[in-house]
């Protein structure tokens, strides 16, 4: 019996296009997060011709991707970008290691908690492990005999991940070491095409330079800011946290597995490409966790390497062919396999609706539109045309209310009407010291939303 029959196939595709639906429908239920809400906001200025601050350290190519979507103002068409783009991450894993190898993995990723409420939010992540992951793809091939020059298509797909997400320098950088590592006895043969594909990628980035010089004072600006901006309590607080946490407070007990089973299988199979798997994963884990604090969507791109290694381990020891290389243990009978298959799936489906319900339900993350919401109709009550809202969770309120907002804390006294939505917890300075005399006008989940005088004299006067 294949390994991939008929009704097996039937049975992961339901699966994966299923999680990647519930997934979407999970996340476009919640409102938009800080990172979603920046991007949005900056595609929206940009198809408006607003010049607004862009923070230097956010990416302009969300920027741009985020200008089509964003014109609407709506939740949903600003996420449908990213479900294609998971889509696509889904489908490169696929490609990985041939069919067998490419669904296991595939299926794993796809239902992980990470995926589950990542796979559809607007960030940089996901597109930027895509784009690394075909750039990998690209080196891999590169490595046969004959296909050396292939190595130049990787150029543009790791210049366009540093468009895309200017922490990916990093990782580019670690890719190319563990590279270099892998291949080491066929550096004669590979160091032309290697040159020649360093320098146009840093020909392709030669417009980011010039914008860094501009923006920052530095050619590198950028990514130093980029960096600074990734806070850490401390040097390797990240790295702490992958070792610690990322196992089952991120990716879910079944990605788990996988990771632990990929990191053996490295050890002990000679594969190079499996190896260079799982030393450029490991290598970015230690890099991005020394050089920011520990997120699940930082580590998309290894976690999906790790689990390809594992599933790689899985398809030796579930193998039908004693011919096939990579077996470490005796072929084990039909029966054993199909109750594989189907316990991989309910585990992963099981996993997947955990990851799922838990986030959903948390009252916490619609606070914000709700909030905004309450905001925006006291704007209307007042007929106020220019108005400023303060807040700590400033993009979400102003994407939510209409508002212009700024953070509390960059507060200036002014006759200018202006509303405050206070978090208690975070904003006590704000309260007792900013805020003195300002009337409360509204309490909503999580927030009290005060007016200063000059709102509350337009909310008093009456309007026609």
């Amino acid at each position: 019996m294949a390994w991939l029959d008929t009704e097996n196939k039937r049975s992961v595709m339901v699966t994966l296009v299923g999680a990647l639906v519930f997934s979407a429908l999970a996340v476009i239920s919640q409102p938009l997060g800080h990172d979603e809400t920046v991007y949005a906001l900056g595609g929206y200025q940009l198809a408006h011709d607003e010049l607004v601050p862009y923070p230097a350290y956010r990416p302009v190519a969300m920027q741009v991707v985020a200008a089509p979507a964003a014109v609407s103002t709506s939740d949903i068409d600003v996420r449908l970008f990213p479900v294609l783009i998971t889509g696509l991450f889904l489908m490169l894993l696929l490609r990985l290691g041939g069919k067998r190898i490419g669904v296991i993995t595939a299926i794993v990723v796809g239902t992980s908690w990470v995926v589950c409420m990542r796979g559809a939010t607007l960030s940089s992540d996901v597109p930027a492990a895509a784009l690394l992951l075909g750039a990998m793809l690209m080196i891999g091939t590169a490595a046969k005999p004959g296909k050396r020059w292939v190595l130049l298509s990787a150029a543009p797909l790791c210049a366009a991940a540093v468009y895309v997400r200017y922490g990916s320098a990093t990782s580019i950088v670690v890719i190319a070491l563990s590279a270099a590592i892998i291949w080491r006895r066929q550096w004669r043969e590979l160091l032309a095409p290697a040159f020649v594909t360093g320098a146009l990628g840093a020909l392709l980035l030669v417009p980011l330079f010039v914008f860094s010089m501009r923006a920052t004072g530095s050619p590198v600006g950028i990514f130093k800011t980029a960096a600074h901006a990734a806070h850490r309590a401390y040097v390797g607080d990240g790295l702490v946290y992958y070792v610690t946490t990322w196992w089952w407070h991120d990716i879910g007990p079944v990605a788990t597995v996988f990771v632990v089973l990929g990191i053996v299988s490295a050890v002990r199979d000679p594969y190079r490409l499996l190896r260079f798997s799982v030393l450029s994963a490991l290598g970015m884990l230690v890099a991005t966790g020394i050089s920011a604090h520990g997120e699940s969507r930082y580590a998309l791109l290894p976690l999906g390497l790790l689990v390809h290694s594992g599933a790689v381990l899985a398809q030796s020891v579930l193998t039908e062919r004693e011919h096939e290389p990579l077996v470490y243990a005796p072929v084990v009978g039909a029966s054993v396999r199909a109750m594989f298959r189907r316990t991989l799936l309910v585990a992963c489906i099981v996993s997947f609706a955990i990851g799922i319900v838990v986030p959903v339900f948390a009252p916490s993350n619609q606070w914000p539109s709700i909030a905004a919401e309450r905001i925006a109709a006291l704007v209307r009550d007042a007929d106020v045309s220019a108005c400023r809202v303060l807040s700590e969770t400033h993009v979400q309120i102003a994407w939510y209310s209409g508002c212009p907002s700024v953070r509390s804390g960059n507060y200036q006294s002014s006759d200018e009407p202006t509303i405050a939505a206070i978090r208690p917890e975070d904003d006590g300075d704000l309260i007792t010291e900013q805020t003195a005399g300002w009337r409360t006008l509204a309490i909503t989940p999580g927030y009290v939303i005060v007016g200063n005088d000059a709102f509350v004299s337009r909310l008093q006067q009456p309007h026609r």
